[in-house]
């Protein structure tokens, strides 16, 4: 590719309508993704951005509309990236991808120095990163040791939804998960799923605004434990409205998580109903606000 003078912009653009991949119909012992060489690159729309380093503006979306045939805002996948759904969808594991992730490149040309930027509107995923619902359970997000990780980052909306009362006994270890809304959500009655692991294989999460949020009547059960959760816009975790005896943190060596600098509380729990729960073992330290924080009629609650 030779490059001469002004800058260029080219759009390659092929986005699936729904969700990437989906897993469903009691499907069960698929893999995903599986480590350096086996990948899959989950994501959307791209924009392909060329620009001198003397300053010059570059091309960029333009949301409004241009008569710039080249310079469209971005459509993206319509649906998730990976979604599991279903009863008897289980067994399955999901390792060593990346979603919603964003590479940006440089290179020399010419006797100036350019740099060759991928941009998008983030990932091109406008919905969950990675969706699990409607009783999809005992799956692995993520796999203990080196390679088994996969790299979440930037969708529009959560970065991984565990949803609904049948879902339960899923693991989501060893991510990196980064999201423009909340990080990790538990909810309408999600049950004994595991957030991390040991300290060893948790997860990574930072997001705009909660970093993981568990929520709803009967959402009990579940454990948040070895994960790095900081610098989160809103609180680190939030447990409210009617989510019960939900674990954060554990007893157990390196079962703690590491929940700091994050914007509001480090763990906030709230409304009546979020009962029972226990925050245990963490280290909950330069919170824009409060450490733990029990309220709006949140009962029997140990810390």
């Amino acid at each position: 590719l030779k490059l001469l003078g002004a800058q260029v912009c080219v759009r390659t653009s092929y986005p699936n309508k729904q969700s990437n991949i989906c897993i469903g119909g009691g499907a069960s012992g698929n893999t995903i993704g599986g480590g350096p060489g086996s990948e899959n690159f989950v994501s959307g729309d791209i924009w392909f951005v060329v620009r001198t380093d003397d300053g010059c503006a570059s091309f960029m979306p333009d949301p409004f509309g241009t008569a710039d045939p080249l310079i469209r805002p971005p459509s993206g996948t319509a649906g998730h990236g990976i979604l599991l759904e279903g009863a008897g969808t289980s067994g399955n594991r999901i390792a060593g991808n990346l979603i919603g992730y964003r590479p940006i490149w440089g290179f020399h040309a010419g006797m100036g120095t350019y740099f060759f930027d991928v941009l998008s509107d983030r990932s091109g995923i406008t919905k969950t990163s990675i969706y699990v619902r409607d009783g999809a359970s005992d799956n692995e997000i993520g796999l203990a040791g080196e390679g088994g990780s996969n790299t979440i980052e930037f969708g529009l909306e959560t970065g991984l939804v565990i949803d609904g009362a049948e879902t339960s006994g899923n693991l989501v270890q060893n991510n990196s998960i980064t999201s423009e809304s909340h990080g990790v959500v538990l909810q309408n009655g999600a049950k004994n799923n595991i957030i991390g692991n040991t300290e060893a294989d948790g997860n990574f999460i930072y997001a705009r605004k909660h970093g993981v949020e568990i929520v709803g009547v009967e959402t009990r059960g579940n454990r948040v434990s070895g994960n790095s959760i900081s610098e989160n816009g809103f609180s680190g975790v939030s447990i409210h409205d009617g989510a019960n005896e939900n674990i954060i943190g554990g007893d157990t060596l390196g079962a703690g998580n590491t929940i700091w600098a994050n914007i509001s509380d480090g763990v906030l729990i709230y409304n009546p109903g979020a009962d029972r729960n226990h925050v245990l073992g963490n280290s909950i330290t330069h919170n824009g606000e409060i450490g733990v924080y029990f309220a709006g009629g949140a009962s029997s609650n140990i810390i």
